[in-house]
């Protein structure tokens, strides 16, 4: 009987800690000095703050969408200013190439309700951001775009990038 009540507390605590193991993030990968210099110099730009250690890329500018009236205008996502989002794009697809195994999950976020219209809008703003970093050779296939709309998301209209590793 000791023997089973030991045999029974091991394998309980070989259960846990494999299910503590499981429910932990995986480690990213560890960089090279050569490209984490390569993402300092890309924050020194002053447009985006690259930290590899977790996947997150911080804009430091804002990409500007010019706002939407739910009761007169279309969910389009339109530049407020495509001369001013421009080196703030070239520096996420910068990014991207850094890594190129990692994928980029790119959210946009709106103020507003919870209606299909600021859904719409919000997608809409995450699916340009992508299309834009498409047209700067990031593959399509990398790229993964999320709208979220209110207090859904930040409820502000912003633009998240963040890495990911598969």
């Amino acid at each position: 009987e000791a023997d089973e009540a030991a045999r029974r507390a091991e394998q309980q605590a070989a259960d846990a800690a494999a299910a503590a193991e499981r429910d932990q993030p995986s480690p990213r990968k560890q960089y090279n000095q050569e490209i984490q210099n390569k993402a300092k110099a890309l924050t020194k730009r002053g447009n985006v703050e690259v930290n590899l250690e977790t996947g997150e890329v911080k804009l430091l500018k804002e990409i500007a969408f010019k706002g939407r009236n739910e009761r007169t205008q279309k969910p389009t996502a339109e530049l407020a200013d495509a001369a001013k989002a421009k080196p703030i794009l070239d520096d996420i697809s910068e990014v991207a190439k850094l890594v190129p195994e990692e994928y980029l999950i790119v959210e946009g976020h709106t103020r507003g309700g919870d209606t299909k219209f600021w859904q719409t809008l919000a997608d809409n703003r995450a699916a340009f951001v992508a299309k834009e970093l498409e047209k700067r050779r990031v593959h399509p296939k990398r790229i993964q775009a999320v709208g979220w709309p209110g207090k859904r998301g930040l409820n502000k209209v912003a633009v998240v990038v963040k890495l990911e590793q598969h």
